[in-house]
């Protein structure tokens, strides 16, 4: 949290940040206190909250892009709009779990009837999110397609 108030950025001057910050605490399940970021686990569950834990981590430090003064809107709101405009049907926040048994967040999901598609949009594209996405996309492909007989990203 401090991170981001030294980069520019304090979450409390800004309901819609904290609004951002609470929604990716809880798709993770990560709580807040004293400015501490908090995940409890048991042994069984504890590759699955530490990656929920990091993950939030990542995503929470990305907040960082919303301190440029020029930002109209969010990419993901944009997203969103775009696919409503065009009638798409989707499912937002998807989490699906892939190959090595963790989960993975996508901020959409469009399903056709033959095919699927998971989508994460970014605000920019960089050597830390880019291998992330693709690391997941990959863990999860095989099981999306086995178990919804659909091709993923087609």
């Amino acid at each position: 949290m401090t991170n981001l108030e030294l980069q520019g950025l304090p979450i409390q001057g800004s309901k819609k940040r904290r609004n951002l910050l609470d929604t990716i605490l809880l798709n993770y399940g990560v709580k807040r206190t004293n400015e501490e970021l908090i995940i409890e686990s048991n042994l069984a569950n504890f590759s699955q909250a530490k990656h929920n834990f990091l993950s939030a981590i990542i995503e929470i430090n990305y907040l960082y892009v919303l301190s440029k003064h020029n930002i109209a809107s969010i990419f993901k709101e944009d997203v969103r709009n775009y696919l409503h405009s065009k009638d798409i049907i989707f499912t937002p926040e998807f989490i699906s779990k892939g190959t090595t048994g963790l989960e993975f967040n996508f901020d959409f999901q469009i399903a056709k009837k033959h095919s699927e598609i998971v989508i994460k949009s970014f605000n920019t594209i960089n050597k830390s999110n880019l291998p992330s996405f693709l690391f997941a996309w990959d863990d999860i492909k095989p099981v999306s397609e086995k178990t919804t007989k659909k091709m993923l990203g087609q």
